[in-house]
């Protein structure tokens, strides 16, 4: 069987590191075809962006309209957001939904008090419609399948969870020696998107610098939301932490910063997998995150869970965590053995199960 992979190679992300890794293990033993849509964008774009007060680019990158000529025997969408095509034409097909995030919250409250653009809820509301021509679709956890189900109303039966794997050669544990490590660190790594929650991480530091007064929190990721960045400097400002606060964009040795840590805080109060708490966990950290959506999937037993709205609850789990170093250790422990069930080979060996039965 030959495969054709539609991704977005564009940035890096969640996405990316899925369609990547999916590539890097599929084609060891499956003929694929590689279709990036990033580098498909049409013509009528670069007209369209001189008429525009938005990146139509990069709307036409995430949302692509149509494909080049395919000739292998399944085409594999990576991401829900690439799947309209199948609007206009008849592939046999499988759709990865990572999450429907974008079509739940599209709110103001997911958009920081600014409406979607139209031309944007279009290519969205296209995307939905588009689901349902999926002859089997991917997702990441069982929260996704059950909020398919009940959104788009596609069929339970056609629908597999395939959870994502944690690449051991990178994500591993540290051996730096204790001297090495960064003492009372608390890491965040991701995006700055409304439903990420890091106005309630934020407040909750401050009310732990007050009595840890020497924990730093790294904050590792572009923001991915205009003006967000400014409304947390503004924030971490007006609560007095902005001198214990790093912002940190881009690295490459991601790694080394789960390994450094105390601990990781992922208070996301929805995610349709979680890569970070599995990242961590796979490096040896401990994880905090919130007990909403798909989290409790992920790091199971082996995590501390907060209710994502309460700030009391986070700034004292957090305190805890920091200064117990006996439930550190038995953290740790549990979270190497939980990320040993999550591989790139597994979720290959499954994707490739759900390929033949489409």
């Amino acid at each position: 069987m030959k495969v054709t992979l539609v991704f977005n190679g564009r940035g890096i992300s969640g996405l990316s590191s899925y369609s990547s890794n999916l590539r890097r293990v599929l084609s060891k033993n499956t003929k694929i075809e590689e279709v990036d849509v990033s580098k498909n964008i049409p013509k009528i774009a670069s007209i369209m962006a001189w008429l525009v007060p938005f990146d139509i680019k990069a709307l036409f990158s995430n949302h692509p309209l149509f494909l080049p000529k395919i000739k292998s025997d399944l085409v594999h969408f990576t991401s829900q957001n690439l799947a309209i095509p199948l609007l206009f034409r008849t592939y046999k097909n499988v759709v990865t939904v990572h999450d429907l995030a974008l079509f739940e919250f599209n709110s103001k409250e997911l958009f920081a008090g600014k409406s979607c653009s139209f031309l944007k809820k279009i290519f969205l509301k296209l995307n939905l419609i588009a689901l349902k021509n999926a002859n089997s679709i991917i997702v990441d956890s069982e929260f996704t399948k059950k909020r398919l189900v009940e959104m788009v109303r596609y069929p339970e039966y056609k629908i597999h969870v395939v959870y994502l794997g944690v690449d051991r050669r990178i994500y591993k544990p540290s051996r730096l020696v204790k001297s090495e490590k960064y003492p009372c660190t608390i890491l965040y790594v991701g995006s700055e998107m409304p439903r990420k929650n890091l106005s309630v991480l934020f407040m909750a530091f401050a009310r732990l610098k007050e009595r840890l007064p020497q924990a730093k929190l790294v904050k590792i990721g572009q923001q991915q939301w205009p003006g967000s960045r400014e409304r947390l400097i503004r924030l971490a400002s007006d609560l007095d932490i902005l001198n214990s606060v790093e912002f940190v964009d881009d690295t490459d040795d991601l790694a080394t910063y789960y390994r450094r840590a105390t601990l990781l805080v992922h208070p996301s109060i929805y995610e349709g997998f979680g890569f970070t708490v599995l990242e961590a966990m796979a490096c040896g950290c401990p994880v905090i995150c919130s007990d909403k959506t798909s989290l409790p999937e992920v790091a199971g037993k082996s995590a501390v869970y907060f209710d994502g709205y309460d700030t009391d609850d986070l700034a004292k789990k957090m305190y805890k965590v920091l200064t117990d170093k006996k439930l550190q250790d038995n953290m740790r422990k549990k979270g190497l053995k939980r990320a040993d069930k999550f591989s790139w080979q597994k979720t290959v060996e499954k994707t490739i199960e759900v390929y033949r039965e489409s």
